[in-house]
């Protein structure tokens, strides 16, 4: 178990990341997942968190390739998205 940005998720730290913390409503998973297809990077892992007293969620992905700034800028101009950051460790 790791804690990022106060949230406890299930994940490995090594490799490609992709770390998007948005509203936790339906929807916003699919279309993150959607995104990343449409810009041709594989998702390895994906772990979910989630703060219900705050309604907010995070989304840990661990990718086969380091994910484009163009798709983090597009993250970030979507409704319901707070954060969107790649990293590679």
């Amino acid at each position: 178990m790791t804690h990022i940005a106060g949230h406890h998720v299930e994940t490995s730290i090594h490799c490609h990341f992709l770390f998007v913390e948005n509203d936790d409503r339906p929807g916003i998973v699919g279309r993150i997942g959607t995104r990343l297809g449409e810009t041709g990077i594989n998702i390895a892992t994906m772990a979910l968190g989630r703060d219900p007293a705050k309604h907010r969620a995070i989304n840990v992905i661990e990718t086969d390739t380091t994910p484009p700034q163009a798709l983090i800028d597009s993250l970030r101009a979507s409704d319901g998205i707070l954060r969107a950051i790649a990293f590679d460790l």
